[in-house]
C-alpha cells in the first residue's frame, strides 16, 4: 500500500516527535485483490518495525481485553504515531484513532486523549477540530507547553502568523528558551525576517545541551530552508547533509534536499539518496523527476504507472491529502499546468506552508493564468511571505 504522506510534514515531524518525547508499503491498486497463492508476500515490513510487531500485538490484544484502560490506549496510540511518522504510513494513524475509540467522540475528554486527538486530526488535515481540542486542553492547563507548541504548529500550517507569535509568547513563558526560540524562528523566517531568523536558528545548532538527535535534525533542516530563503544554497546544502548524517530516517528532510538537488541538477544524486524510497508518495515523486532529468526513461515511466495508480486510489477514497505533490506531478511530470493550478490552488485554501504557496506560482507561470492566483498575491504581500522558487 502507497503512503499517504500529510503535506505539513516539516512541522509534522516536529509535532510528533514531541508527542513522543513529552508525555514499507507496497503499491496501491485501484481495487482489493486476493492473493492466489498462500505463499505469496503481500508486503514486507521495514527492518526497524519488525521488532515492534510483537509488542504492538501485545498491546492490541490487552487493549481488546481492557477496552476502558487509558494508560494502555496511551502507550498503543503513541506507538502507532511513532511507526506512521518512522514508516511515512497513514495506517498508523488510523490504527491509532482505533486504539483511542473509547474516548474518540466525547467532548471532554481526558487532557491526553485531547492532545492525541489533535494530533491525528492534524494528520488527517482537520485543522479546524484540531485547533478545537487543543484550545479545549489550554482551557484546562494554560502552562501545557507541548499543547502551546502544537497550536502554534497548526497556525502555521495555516497561515496564521499572528496566532503563531501569540502561542510562541505563551510557550515561552512555560518552556525552555530553545523551544521557544525556535517556535518564533520558523514564523519570522516567513513573514519578513529571515535574517533574524537564521541567526537564531544557527545559534541554537550551536547550543551542546540540545542534544537529542530528532529535534537537532528538525532545527538543522529548518536552518537549510531558510538559508535557502536568502540565497545561501551552499550553506543550506551543509544543514541538510548534517541534518542527514545524524542517521535518523526523516522523510520531510529527504524531501526538501531532493529538491535542492534537482534545482542544482544533479538527478542521478536524487536517485541514489531514494533508492530505498519508493514506498513514500512524495520521495516516489522526487525519484520520478529526477530519472526524467537524468534520461532514466523506462524507470521513470514506472515511477509515473505507480503515482498514477496512487492518486487514483486516494480519489477513490475521498483523500485531499496528496493534493499538493499531484499539483506537482502534473506541472513537471504529466506536463499539464492547467490541472497543476487547480490542484495546487484547492490544496492552498486550505494549508498555506512555502511548498503550498510555491507551487500555487510555479503553476500560474506555467499556465499563465495570472488572474486565478490575486488572493494568494495579495496575501503574500499582506503577510510578507517569504519563500524560495
Amino acid at each position: 500500500m502507497a503512503t499517504e504522506i500529510n503535506t505539513s510534514a516539516g512541522w509534522w515531524f516536529f509535532i510528533t516527535t514531541l508527542v513522543l518525547l513529552f508525555g514499507g508499503a507496497t503499491n496501491v491498486s485501484a481495487t482489493p485483490r486476493t492473493p492466489v497463492d498462500e505463499n505469496e508476500v503481500l508486503e514486507k515490513l521495514p527492518v526497524s518495525f519488525l521488532g515492534k510487531k510483537d509488542n504492538l500485538s501485545v498491546l492490541q490484544k490487552k487493549l481488546l481485553e481492557q477496552p476502558d484502560n487509558l494508560s494502555l490506549a496511551i502507550v498503543l496510540a503513541k506507538k502507532y504515531i511513532e511507526a506512521g511518522r518512522e514508516q511515512s504510513d497513514p495506517r498508523q494513524f488510523g490504527y491509532a484513532q482505533a486504539a483511542l475509540r473509547t474516548w474518540w467522540n466525547e467532548t471532554q475528554p481526558p487532557n491526553e486523549i485531547l492532545l492525541l486527538r489533535a494530533t491525528i486530526r492534524q494528520h488527517h488535515h482537520q485543522y479546524d477540530e484540531a485547533v478545537t481540542d487543543l484550545k479545549a486542553l489550554l482551557k484546562r492547563q494554560p502552562r501545557h507547553a507541548q499543547a502551546w507548541l502544537t497550536l502554534s504548529v497548526v497556525q502555521q500550517v495555516r497561515g496564521d502568523y499572528a496566532g503563531v507569535r501569540a502561542s510562541c509568547a505563551s510557550l515561552a513563558r512555560v518552556a525552555s528558551s530553545w523551544i521557544s526560540s525556535l517556535c518564533y524562528s520558523q514564523v519570522m523566517a516567513v513573514t519578513g525576517e529571515a535574517e533574524r531568523a537564521y541567526q537564531i536558528q544557527s545559534q541554537l545548532a550551536r547550543d551542546p545541551e540540545q542534544n537529542n538527535v530528532e529535534l537537532r535534525q528538525w532545527l538543522l533542516t529548518l536552518a537549510g530552508e531558510t538559508a535557502l530563503m536568502l540565497g545561501k544554497n551552499k550553506s543550506a546544502e551543509n544543514h541538510f547533509k548534517k541534518a542527514l548524517g545524524l542517521g535518523h530516517r526523516d522523510p520531510y528532510l529527504l524531501r526538501v534536499y531532493s529538491d535542492l538537488l534537482i534545482q542544482q541538477l544533479q538527478p542521478k544524486a536524487v536517485l541514489k539518496l531514494l533508492a530505498d524510497e519508493v514506498h513514500d508518495d512524495a520521495l516516489l515523486l522526487r525519484l520520478a523527476i529526477a530519472a526524467k532529468h537524468a534520461g532514466k526513461t523506462k524507470i521513470f515511466q514506472q515511477y509515473k504507472s505507480q503515482l498514477e495508480a496512487r492518486y487514483r486510489a486516494a480519489q477513490l477514497r475521498g483523500s485531499r491529502l496528496h493534493e499538493r505533490e499531484e499539483a506537482l506531478f502534473f506541472l513537471q511530470v504529466n506536463k499539464n499546468s492547467d490541472k497543476a493550478l487547480e490542484l495546487a490552488l484547492s490544496n492552498w485554501a486550505i494549508q498555506k506552508e512555502l511548498e503550498d504557496t510555491r507551487i500555487v506560482l510555479m503553476s500560474a507561470l506555467e499556465s499563465k493564468q495570472y488572474q486565478r492566483i490575486s488572493s494568494v498575491l495579495y496575501w503574500i504581500k499582506k503577510t510578507k511571505h517569504r519563500m524560495f522558487v
